[in-house]
């Protein structure tokens, strides 16, 4: 059973967090409906205006291509990309969106669910979750690096929410591993 303070958790409530932030978005097409959702009235929407929507709200009008995210919330395969370039070809870690890795993972659960529902090719999702993975892999080794290092702000700065988590976690484990080794001994 996870603690309150376990990874799982503090993850959750990152994501909790992400998801009930206000987003722009615009519609794609003419929705004349108003949809009751959790006692709200949402809609109607008309083609190219934008709405301003909690992401949770947003991403089921997302999920059948009715509304987009836009703005600097709008995540696509060209801004992972670009992302995953610049940071490794960057020897310290790159600043990027505090919540970027519950972006992503919101991103794929869209575009999960717009194959479902015909709106999107599989190929897509196959090429973002490569670069995503490509991207993991890079901040990861540069988040195992710093765990090992003292901790100041200015490290910790251009680290996302998430991996914020990660590091608590990692830098408490060295530090626990390397007591047990080196400052439990008996010193002469």
């Amino acid at each position: 059973m996870a603690t309150i303070n376990s990874t799982k958790k503090q993850l959750d409530r990152i994501r909790y967090k992400y998801i009930n932030r206000v987003v722009e978005t615009r519609a794609k097409k003419d929705f004349k409906t108003t949809v009751s959702v959790l006692g709200k009235k949402i809609g109607p929407f008309t083609a190219g205006n934008h709405y301003k929507l909690e992401f949770w709200i947003a991403k089921l009008f997302i999920n059948y291509d009715i509304l987009e995210i836009v703005g600097s919330d709008k995540l696509d395969l060209q801004n992972i990309q670009k992302i995953a370039y610049t940071e490794a070809n960057a020897k310290e870690m790159k600043k990027v969106n505090p919540l970027l890795f519950t972006a992503i993972r919101e991103y794929l659960n869209i575009l999960a669910s717009r194959i479902k529902n015909g709106f999107t090719r599989e190929r897509k999702f196959k090429d973002i979750y490569s670069n995503v993975q490509d991207l993991i892999t890079v901040r990861h080794r540069k988040v195992i690096r710093l765990s090992q290092m003292k901790l100041t702000v200015r490290r910790l700065q251009n680290l996302t929410e998430e991996e914020k988590v990660l590091m608590k976690s990692l830098s408490q484990d060295f530090k626990e591993w390397k007591k047990f080794f080196l400052e439990d001994v008996k010193k002469f």
